[in-house]
């Protein structure tokens, strides 16, 4: 889960890059 690892340096980017990734999780789950 990188989502957890960048919350520790906290890069929006990738913040909203995990947003997007749980919300295509959900759309498919």
């Amino acid at each position: 889960m990188g989502c957890f690892i960048s919350l520790s340096s906290f890069p929006l980017r990738y913040f909203f890059y995990c947003a997007i990734s749980l919300s295509f999780s959900i759309t498919y789950t």
